[in-house]
């Protein structure tokens, strides 16, 4: 019922209505005011697969374990390189032109199905396959000394990706959410198919963390256009007006 109309009917015929008569009619007329709901609080960009296509626990358990991690801007592979060596491991070549890219092999694998396989890129991302967690630990504490502009500790661990996977038969390919290597290969093809599948892994980790970086820029500055638009002048030095440009410069 408009306000209007009730405002009426009570100047001319007010005798007319009974209290309880106008507590019926506003009851079944006005609607309690919606509160504005609580703000959710911001997960993850990066979407977990859908489970309802994966195997069953059973398949997962059987299965060899793809670990990809972002760790800083940068690495510097040659110090890097021969540090891992003077540790025991042993660098494996691949071709000239995937230059970016350093082959780590060590003998402590987690299952005895594949070897173990660390690649480092030089963009600052590392894909551990078939790596048993005490020495992926003891990877990640040397990586340490050898990276450029690291990220938080927390935030690699909460963006890193973890992918299932199995050696069997015909081609390679991504089936159910989990790799599917092909058997068929000699070992230095083998290399070169992880390295693939690698690529793609290095690229989704550190697109996760470019993401986190764009949300808490925008969070940053969130307030200055409410503050331009009310009419108000920015409370910002030159210097800070600088340094903004340059985080989304760094961004971009």
């Amino acid at each position: 019922m408009c306000p209007g109309i009730v405002t009426d009917f009570r100047s001319e015929q007010r005798r007319f209505y009974s209290p309880e008569l106008v507590k019926n009619v506003l009851k079944s007329t006005i609607k309690p005011a919606v509160l504005p709901a609580k703000r959710v609080p911001k997960g993850p960009r990066t979407k977990q697969p859908s489970r309802a296509n994966q195997p069953s626990q059973t398949e997962d358990m059987d299965m060899m374990q793809c670990i990809a991690f972002a760790t800083a801007d940068q690495y510097h592979l040659p110090t890097l390189c021969h540090d891992l060596i003077g540790n025991g491991f042993q660098e494996i070549d691949l071709p000239r032109d995937a230059s970016n890219v350093l082959v780590i092999s060590t003998d402590m694998a987690a299952k005895p199905d594949d070897n173990a396989l660390i690649f480092f890129f030089r963009e600052g991302s590392v894909i551990f396959w078939n790596v048993e967690d005490k020495t992926l630990k003891r990877v990640l504490r040397i990586l340490e000394r050898h990276e450029i502009q690291p990220y938080e500790v927390a935030l690699v661990h909460w963006e890193n990706e973890e992918i299932n996977y199995r050696v069997g038969e015909g081609n390679a390919k991504l089936e159910r959410g989990n790799f599917i290597l092909s058997d068929q290969i000699e070992q230095q093809e083998s290399v070169l198919e992880k390295f693939a599948f690698s690529n793609a892994l290095s690229l989704s980790v550190k697109l996760a963390i470019w993401e986190v970086a764009l949300d808490n820029f925008v969070e940053s500055i969130q307030s200055i256009p409410e503050t331009l638009k009310s009419g108000n002048r920015v409370k910002l030095s030159s210097a800070e007006v600088m340094q903004k440009i340059g985080e989304l410069f760094t961004l971009r």
